[in-house]
Order: C-alpha cells, then sequence, then structure tokens
C-alpha cells in the first residue's frame, strides 16, 4: 500500500512539472507561426500576435507588432513565458527580451516542406503537443508525396509555371525555397528556377512564355494581375486560360496544412482528376 502510495505521489508531481513547464501566455511575431498555434489546438495560449495574424482582434489578444516591428515594452506587459519569432523580427527586439529574461524561439523560414514539418514538429514539443504535431506533419507530407505522383500517373508533368507574388513591381518565385518547391514537387518547370532574384520584366515572361501563371498577390488585388496577362492574347497561358489565383493567407504561410491546401489547389488547375 505505502508503495502504491509512493506511486501515486511520484505521478502526481510528474504531472504537475509537466504542466507548470507547458507554456499558457504566447506571444506569436508571425502570422505562420499564429496559424500554426490554431492547428495545434494552442490558440487559446495567445495573448499577443501581429496585426497580420488570425487571432488579431480576438478578445483577450493584444496586437503587439506589425510584420517585422515589435514593440518590446508592450511584450513584456503580456508576461509571457514563450515568445514565438522568425528571421523576419528584428534581431535588436529579440536580443532586448531575452535580456529581460524571457525565452524567445526563432524560426527561419523553411526551404522545403520537410523543414517546415520539422520546424512544426518543434513547435508542437515546445507547447505539449508533440503527437498531434507529428501526426499533423506526416499527413501532410503523404498528401505532398500522393499529389505529384497521381499528376505524374495522369501524365501532367512537365509544364512551365509562373508563380507570381507581385505586380509593382513584378516579382516571380525562384527556385531555392518553398514556393519553388511547390512548382517542382508537381513535376513542373519553373520559368524563375535559376534567377538570382525574383524581380521580373514583362518582357522576361514573354519570352519564357509559361503554360500556366498561379497569381499570390501578397497584399495586391489578384484580379487586375489577372486581366494583365489576358491583355497579352500571344502569352500561352493566357491564351489556354491558365491564369490562376492562389490565397495568399495559405500560399505565403509556410505550415505543413497550407503547403498541402495550396498544393493541392495548383494540381487541380493543372488538371488532376480526383
Amino acid at each position: 500500500m505505502r508503495r502504491f502510495f509512493s506511486l501515486l505521489v511520484c505521478l502526481f508531481v510528474g504531472c504537475y512539472a509537466l504542466m507548470a513547464s507547458t507554456p499558457r501566455r504566447i506571444v506569436s511575431l508571425a502570422p505562420s507561426l499564429t496559424r500554426s498555434l490554431y492547428y495545434l489546438d494552442a490558440a487559446d495560449r495567445i495573448v499577443g500576435c501581429t496585426g497580420y495574424c488570425m487571432a488579431a482582434g480576438r478578445k483577450g489578444v493584444t496586437v503587439i507588432a506589425s510584420a517585422v516591428k515589435t514593440s518590446p515594452e508592450a511584450i513584456v506587459a503580456l508576461k509571457p513565458d514563450l515568445i514565438l519569432a522568425t528571421s523576419l523580427t528584428r534581431q535588436s527586439d529579440i536580443e532586448t527580451l531575452r535580456k529581460l529574461g524571457l525565452e524567445v524561439v526563432t524560426y527561419r523560414t523553411g526551404t522545403t516542406l520537410a523543414e517546415i514539418c520539422d520546424q512544426f514538429v518543434d513547435l508542437g514539443k515546445r507547447i505539449g503537443k508533440e503527437a498531434e504535431a507529428k501526426k499533423l506533419a506526416e499527413a501532410s507530407l503523404v498528401v505532398a508525396e500522393d499529389l505529384g505522383r497521381r499528376l505524374s500517373a495522369q501524365g501532367l508533368t512537365g509544364r512551365t509555371v509562373l508563380m507570381q507574388l507581385g505586380d509593382d513591381p513584378l516579382f516571380g518565385v525562384t527556385g531555392g525555397n518553398y514556393m519553388g518547391e511547390m512548382i517542382t514537387r508537381l513535376g513542373c518547370i519553373n520559368i524563375c528556377e535559376d534567377l538570382s532574384h525574383g524581380t521580373l520584366s514583362r518582357e522576361y515572361v514573354l519570352r519564357s512564355d509559361p503554360d500556366y501563371i498561379f497569381v499570390v498577390g501578397m497584399g495586391e488585388d489578384r484580379q487586375p494581375m489577372i486581366k494583365g496577362w489576358q491583355s497579352f492574347p500571344d502569352l500561352k497561358a493566357a491564351r489556354q486560360g491558365h491564369l490562376y489565383e492562389l490565397e495568399a493567407n495559405e500560399a505565403s504561410q509556410p505550415t505543413p496544412i497550407t503547403y498541402v491546401l495550396t498544393l493541392r489547389r495548383m494540381a487541380l488547375d493543372l488538371g488532376l482528376k480526383e
């Protein structure tokens, strides 16, 4: 009986320690990290976020940052036990917060789905949601592989693609990042793959004559961008009606789930039969 009681005490102490170490007040300094917390059913722990986050305006959540500029004073006032940041967050702000004894975890933007999944699992582990994060990450990898395999089986690979992020200036997705990987993962050829930067001339696109154009439009109205390409009837993508919009809040926020949602949308636009 004494042994059983001792075991119960150990279990209680262990559970209490785990609960005490699990962050309950989280500040997120990036929309993608905020979205990840929602996917991990931890939105109720968010006490501060940027004005671009889906939690902005929610009761009990304070907007303490723009996309890159934060207010350390406002963050400190929230008494967070975990601050999530990205490489876009000003390093001086991160250092200030750390000097004040606050825990700041910084994630760089993943360049592949595998890296995005690893970061997602790491986040899950830090907030006591590792099992859930692993399940979602593994499912996302399976879906992504399946989409590419099915497109190949249906003979829908080898098309040339422009993924457009902006129109003023004209900007396309190059290689070496997660959006570029979306294009190649679907068996397509990125017309900007080997460019050193994404700023394009209209002449370059017309000369490359892509089969498909996907318009993301980071903060810009996508319809004028679509209509702009329609004014070039000799452009293959315009002539064949292969001008498509992608949801910016999904395509531009690297999480395992938003990645595969964008990938599936692209696959369907490329002609994938369900």
